[in-house]
């Protein structure tokens, strides 16, 4: 037995011919964001590589057939796009925040490490720099944002008081690690991992001549 229709009209997203399964399946559809489909192409990036970034795996893994993509996308292409252009602003966007961190330049330092720690922001780093390596694009944007990042720390450490020759490499120590570490084959907790982030900060900070 067919289900009555849905209420069509101009705030309706169901079109007047759809019932039953079928309004069902554009439900599910409509609901599906485009940060969705983003979202899951980096877990498949995180686990395949950018070969795993294909329409059809990607749908069967969100529960959708492929219709639901074209809402979004005009294409693959267009979602690799999108995929680059997703995970970048993320990451300069958590570059920009730092701006709005309060106290000392030593205090805002070990809030960015915790975040980074917490937040398990460096995740999807080793699947995008593998990525740049083919692909021109992708390159252009794993440095820009590494220039975001070392640039705001640069400056973090040069407030500190230390020279510009001991902050560069400081704010490299400090990039390098805490991006590279989710990485690293030997796992530890959050909290162990906070408490290496506490120690590390000790260590990045000792000699600073300002708080």
């Amino acid at each position: 037995m067919l289900l009555d229709p849905p209420p069509t009209g101009r705030h309706s997203t169901f079109p007047k011919y759809l019932f039953g399964k079928k309004v069902a399946r554009a439900a599910k559809r409509a609901k599906l964001s485009r940060s969705d489909w983003l979202a899951s192409s980096m877990d498949a990036l995180l686990l395949e590589g950018v070969e795993g970034i294909h329409v059809e795996p990607l749908a069967r893994r969100l529960g959708v057939t492929k219709g639901s993509f074209y809402w979004h996308f005009k294409d693959r292409q267009a979602l690799l796009n999108s995929v680059i252009e997703y995970w970048t602003t993320r990451m300069t966007d958590a570059v920009a925040a730092h701006e709005t961190l309060t106290g000392s330049a030593s205090e805002r330092l070990l809030q960015v490490m915790e975040e980074i720690t917490q937040q398990d922001r460096g995740r999807y780093e080793a699947a995008m720099r593998m990525w740049a390596v083919s692909d021109k694009h992708v390159a252009k944007a794993v440095r820009r944002v590494d220039e975001a990042r070392l640039g705001s720390m640069c400056d973090l450490f040069l407030e500190m008081g230390f020279a510009p020759e001991q902050a560069n490499i400081r704010c490299r120590m400090m990039v390098f690690y805490e991006y590279g570490e989710a990485e690293f084959s030997i796992k530890a907790s959050v909290e162990r991992r906070l408490e290496y982030v506490r120690l590390r900060h000790a260590v990045l900070t000792a000699g600073a001549t300002k708080e």
